[in-house]
């Protein structure tokens, strides 16, 4: 943000060089929030890519619900942030759940502040459960509060009972668009459009139109968040400014929850080591098999890691931040053979070309590869790929 321009840089070096220019010795004030990064060795190399051309006085204030990440990071005593008291609980509830003058309609009152008691002081269940109150008529307020979901402070799931029932009143298509969002790694910030074109390549959503409803009325009831549009990105084709890709978060407790109504429709493989998984684990090959949408985060071996699941729609290799690019073209042949393959997503591997049999992908609807530097070529046969459209 600090140059005006969309950062594409892919190597080290390359970073560490234009960092070094931008901040040129200038103090400066970093907040790096809900961070769950546990690696020393990342933590370090990063610190001092930050630190070294940082000016006098400059600091980074590091935010995370995780104590081990705390330790790793510090470098002075962490502070514990307590949650919300009886008063900053209804005050954040009834900012987010009142239209108008309400105080004198005291049987309401009573009621939403029985329900503001529930959600424990956490500001994420009470801002959740809020957005679904102003929704509904007051006459929907009694089942919310009656709810046997309450009973637990924990569900058996592990989730809030808060985010739960506001999960439970979404529409079905709403549900089934946000389940599918656990396919994401946590902390992951989430391109709107990109979101949204999965949504439509797997049939959640009949159209663009329907899925931008879908995604605001996800953002307004709190299942995502954070939402952002870079502004005066630099365009090198036309030499003006213009505006950037929306982005948006999803709270790692939604994250939670939108892993646990998904089942194992989606899954998130993240360091994938064949040993700590497959060997000898029946249970783990059979939920695996039975997944359809499928993340993988800097893996080792993508054949080990694809071989107990059947029939998977939706495949996106991710990498670590400036990490080892993603898979060689030895790895792709392993994809080549998956029917009902809808989307797949390459961007920045060492591919330098595609094996033939992709153009047998007959189902395949988007093909990402961006960043793919490496590649030269692509199979004569994609021309057949009736389905593919992106």
């Amino acid at each position: 943000m600090a140059t005006m321009k969309k950062c594409e840089l892919t190597k080290m070096e390359a970073l560490q060089k234009e960092l070094s220019q931008v901040l040129g010795k200038k103090r400066y004030l970093l907040v790096l929030d809900d961070v769950w990064n546990e690696d020393r060795q990342k933590w370090d190399d990063l610190r001092l890519l930050l630190c070294s051309d940082a000016g006098s006085g400059s600091a980074i204030i590091v935010t995370s619900r995780g104590n081990q990440v705390a330790s790793v990071m510090g470098t002075i005593r962490s502070h514990q942030i307590s949650l919300l008291n009886e008063d900053q609980s209804w005050e954040l509830f009834h900012r987010n759940a009142f239209v108008g003058e309400v105080e004198k309609q005291d049987e309401l009152i009573l009621m939403a502040r029985n329900i503001v008691q529930k959600c424990k002081g956490l500001p994420l269940a009470i801002k959740t459960i809020a957005a679904l109150l102003r929704m509904e008529h007051h006459n929907e307020w009694f089942p919310v509060l009656d709810s046997d979901v309450w009973k637990n402070e924990i569900l058996r799931t592990g989730c809030i009972p808060a985010l739960q029932l506001s999960y439970d009143h979404l529409s079905p298509e709403a549900k089934i668009c946000f389940s599918f969002c656990a396919i994401f790694p946590k902390g992951s910030m989430l391109d709107k459009d990109m979101v949204i074109h999965l949504w439509l390549t797997n049939d959640f959503i009949a159209s663009e139109t329907r899925g931008q409803q879908i995604f605001e009325v996800l953002v307004w009831r709190c299942f995502l968040q954070d939402v952002k549009t870079q502004e005066n990105l630099l365009s090198v084709f036309r030499d003006e400014y213009i505006h950037g890709p929306t982005t948006c978060k999803m709270h790692d407790l939604m994250h939670d929850l939108a892993e646990s109504v998904s089942g194992n429709d989606c899954t998130v493989l993240q360091k994938y080591s064949p040993n700590e998984i497959m060997q000898g684990s029946t249970h783990a090959s059979l939920l695996l098999r039975d997944v359809r949408h499928l993340s993988l985060v800097s893996i080792n071996n993508t054949r080990a890691a694809m071989k107990d699941i059947i029939a998977p729609r939706t495949i996106i290799f991710q990498r670590e931040w400036f990490g080892t690019p993603l898979i060689n073209r030895v790895k792709i042949h392993v994809l080549t053979s998956i029917e009902g393959l809808r989307y797949l997503d390459c961007s920045y591997s060492l591919i330098d070309a595609l094996p033939k049999a992709t153009s047998m992908l007959y189902s395949l609807q988007t093909l990402k590869l961006i960043g793919c530097e490496n590649l030269k070529k692509l199979p004569e046969g994609m021309r057949c790929m009736s389905s593919l459209r992106h």
